[in-house]
């Protein structure tokens, strides 16, 4: 029942946001996002306190092999095939955290690495990030990191999580005037009818 309250509340702000503008024009600088903000509880993800988010997109460009899916992982640094980075503001940012524990992790990521959009947030302490989210809107494919220790099944209100998630991030990037399309090839769609 929590879940489910939790969820139509997202969705609302999610809606809101969509309409107000979620994103900051200036490319160059991130705005500080006043105190940082350290996750309520070990639930919220990023789980580490954050203070600034910018948005990504990479992997634009003809398919290959061997090519890094994620925008970002500790392992291998970051992606060698950034497009655009963009500032977002703070609304936009605790939104997106907020959608990424409702979805309470990774949705089937696969390997298709083209095209990519992603967000990243970090701390003041280093220029590498404490937690990426990777999108592939056209396999409908979100990963993150650091990922929950057990992603959720996915049932009516994790589904309807996804849905507001894709939704919300697709409104991201296509306000900060990124290219954001799917292949009518692969089937419905997470954020073209709601579930």
């Amino acid at each position: 029942m929590r879940l489910a309250q939790v969820t139509t509340s997202i969705a609302v702000v999610l809606a809101y946001n969509a309409v107000q503008g979620c994103a900051s024009k200036d490319a160059d600088v991130a705005p500080a996002l006043g105190a940082s903000r350290v996750p309520r509880d070990i639930g919220e993800w990023p789980f580490r306190a954050w203070r600034r988010a910018r948005a990504y997109t990479f992997n634009f460009l003809p398919e290959g092999s061997g090519i890094q899916t994620t925008l970002y992982n500790p392992w291998a640094g970051w992606n060698d095939h950034v497009r655009s980075e963009h500032a977002l503001n703070r609304d936009a940012a605790v939104e997106i955290a907020g959608t990424i524990t409702a979805m309470h992790g990774s949705v089937a990521f696969s390997k298709t690495q083209f095209p990519r959009h992603g967000v990243a947030f970090f701390d003041d302490s280093s220029r590498d990030p404490v937690g990426v989210v990777s999108i592939g809107f056209p396999d409908q494919t979100i990963h993150v990191w650091p990922d929950f220790e057990e992603s959720g099944t996915v049932d009516g209100a994790r589904d309807r999580a996804i849905y507001a998630a894709f939704r919300y991030l697709r409104s991201v990037f296509l306000e900060l005037g990124e290219p954001v399309w799917l292949d009518p090839r692969d089937g419905p769609h997470y954020f073209e009818s709601a579930p």
